[in-house]
């Protein structure tokens, strides 16, 4: 993999500074773009209804509070190429070269007896019907790696995952998080709005027509009939295509995609609050999930399994949901991953499954050929 020795020299030096910035690249496309607020701070919102059309990258946790408040970045720059972007880089930041502590020994932060155990409480709930699906995740955090480039990590994203939403952002009170996501939230162009629903993942084989098992299948299913069921509440007319298997670095998923139009008036705050946290992420009955969620997994998820992405208004949103990802606390790395579990779900293929979307992120880890 032969990354751009020059591309974004200068983007490790804005990290860590006082400005705040969202440097992507949306599925499909070449060229990443940048949105930096200079001036200020972003805005804080305490609730998903909260946020509007107005211009900027939104940064949306699974859970509101008071530590993980929503931000949306203003864009005082807005630039829309690599080369606009390495050449304001270079010229406002200076290439910083830190060398950090490196570590063999990778150390989960929520051991794999302490995963068995909550899985346990979870399968317990879907055996006697108190839910019909549930999503149990963990995180992963290692040492940062020596001579840790955030700029390095990206440029190998952008180069291993081109059919994701592929992101940097970095604000004083949240951060550097960084992610590659296959799941869009709501996107909108043209007056048309763009959900999906992404369930189901197996490890990408040379299998043209993947034979798809029971849970598998089953678990679309629980996600598509939520998505349904949310349109229906803001529009009389849709268009769903679908399944389809999609790739996502070296996994396989199961994809619905659904297109439809909603009263103009309608906030961008309350679609989004309607659709967020999906079955994906959270479970059914959705706001008795995310309660179960949050009171018994046993971390804090912060910014993972939220959203985020661009809005430059009504005709251009962009939200996905923050999947792959992981951020920079101190001198380590911490990763996130998760799985929708169901009554015949089994702990040994969920703890896999996590473990398989955990290498999303560690493959960026480790230099090769350049």
């Amino acid at each position: 993999m032969i990354l751009d020795s020059q591309k974004f020299i200068g983007l490790d030096g804005l990290i860590g500074s006082k400005v705040s910035f969202a440097l992507f690249r949306l599925p499909g496309e070449s060229d990443f773009k940048l949105i930096v607020q200079e001036n200020g701070e972003p805005t804080q919102l305490n609730a998903y209804e909260e946020i509007s059309f107005e211009a900027g990258f939104v940064v949306a946790p699974f859970a509101v509070t008071s530590s993980n408040p929503i931000f949306l970045i203003h864009p005082d720059v807005y630039l829309d190429s690599d080369a606009l972007i390495s050449e304001y880089l270079k010229a406002n930041t200076c290439q910083v070269s830190s060398v950090y502590e490196s570590s063999s020994k990778h150390e989960h932060s929520v051991a794999k007896s302490r995963y068995n155990q909550v899985f346990d409480s979870f399968n317990k709930e879907l055996h006697n019907r108190t839910f019909d699906k549930l999503v149990l995740s963990r995180n992963f955090t290692i040492d940062k790696p020596e001579g840790f480039s955030w700029r390095e990590n990206l440029l190998r994203a952008g180069l291993l995952y081109s059919d994701a939403f592929v992101y940097l952002f970095y604000t004083p009170a949240t951060g550097c998080w960084m992610g590659a996501t296959p799941e869009i939230l709501l996107s909108a162009k043209e007056g048309v709005y763009t959900t999906v629903a992404l369930a189901g993942t197996m490890k990408s084989g040379i299998c043209i027509k993947p034979e798809w098992n029971t849970k598998n299948r089953g678990e679309q299913h629980v996600v598509v009939r939520y998505m349904r069921e949310c349109i229906r509440a803001f529009s009389d007319r849709y268009e769903e295509f679908g399944p389809d298997t999609v790739k996502a670095g070296d996994l396989i998923h199961l994809k619905s995609t659904f297109h439809f139009k909603a009263a103009e008036n309608l906030s961008l705050g309350k679609l989004l609050s309607k659709f967020h946290p999906t079955p994906a992420v959270c479970g059914l009955p959705k706001e008795k999930a995310y309660r179960f969620i949050i009171e018994n997994e046993g971390y804090n998820r912060a910014y993972y399994s939220g959203f985020l992405g661009p809005v430059m208004g009504k005709e251009s949103v962009n939200v996905y949901v923050n999947l792959r990802c992981m951020h920079e606390n101190g001198s380590k790395l911490t990763l996130y991953a998760g799985g929708g579990i169901l009554p015949q779900s089994e702990v040994a293929d969920e703890w896999q499954e996590t473990e398989n979307k955990l290498q999303t992120m560690l493959r960026l880890l480790v230099k090769s050929d350049y």
